[in-house]
């Protein structure tokens, strides 16, 4: 491995313009020291750049041109990273402050609460609360376009790649991510029926669509994904299904379950978490 050390890297600096880096013999070697140093100099531009720091090379001119909109944007987002059932109520009124009524606003906001929903499962339960909050304050649009990214991000999900371990490293990070998302969606449209969010037919539709896939011919990594999509929703739900649906469809739901549990299409640990849920409605 070819290594530079810090004087070189300095005289290498002294050589050249340093408001210009317009030749292709040093764009290529800053690249070679981003790969054999594992540099990150991620842009190369005419304007000042501030060198001490290779990570934010963006100037000051730079930084100046984000607009508003940017700034809300990451605003918003390091809030959600910060959202506790403490904090709750204070950011939820400067999430309101930063909205401000702004269509377009509301809309990343959306988008970015539906995400780090479905990616940080721990936390479901809050943003779901937030998803309500938001429901209350600006309308149906915020429940249509949540339940919208979840058929979205269902017929998205059934594309995906088959793939294990020993295919390529990026694309099996990148289906695992997108496999726990999948899982982290039922989740957050269970909460969201669990505060009144979402109606009994939603939630049913989400467990027949779960349950007619089930019924289907799965590869095995899926029907045990399905499988743990389901205890999700039923762990999550079953008392308020007890108190608010009809015996009728209760029963038919146990039924479907049940014969599953029986089928000889799983396994013994998707037979067990079928075991798991009818063990909910004793």
């Amino acid at each position: 491995m070819v290594k530079y050390t810090v004087e070189e890297v300095n005289q290498l600096y002294e050589q050249f313009d340093k408001t210009k880096i317009l030749e292709t013999s040093y764009i290529k070697l800053f690249n070679t020291i981003r790969i054999k140093n594992k540099f990150n100099p991620h842009k190369f531009s005419k304007n000042n750049i501030n060198f001490n720091n290779w990570k934010k090379s963006l100037s000051k001119e730079e930084e100046g041109k984000r607009n508003e909109h940017d700034i809300i944007f990451d605003k918003i987002r390091n809030l959600f990273n910060k959202c506790t059932n403490s904090n709750f109520d204070a950011l939820k009124d400067k999430l309101t402050e930063y909205i401000n009524s702004n269509d377009a606003i509301l809309n990343d906001t959306i988008s970015i609460i539906f995400t780090v929903a479905t990616q940080q499962s721990i936390y479901c339960k809050i943003y779901a609360r937030m998803c309500k909050y938001l429901y209350e304050t600006y309308g149906e649009t915020v429940k249509e376009q949540i339940l919208r990214k979840c058929k979205e991000h269902f017929r998205n999900h059934k594309k995906l790649e088959a793939c294990d371990e020993e295919d390529e490293y990026d694309l099996f990070c990148r289906v695992m991510k997108q496999k726990k998302k999948f899982v982290g969606m039922f989740n957050l449209v269970s909460y969201l029926y669990e505060i009144d969010m979402v109606e009994n037919m939603v939630i049913d539709k989400f467990i027949v669509l779960l349950l007619s896939e089930l019924s289907t011919n799965l590869s095995e990594d899926t029907k045990n994904e399905y499988v743990e999509c389901l205890k999700t929703i039923f762990t999550n739900v079953h008392k308020k299904m007890k108190k608010s649906l009809e015996k009728e469809q209760l029963d038919g739901y146990i039924n479907s379950i049940t014969t599953l549990s029986k089928s000889s299409n799983f396994k013994n640990r998707e037979k067990f978490k079928f075991m798991d849920i009818l063990e909910l409605f004793e």
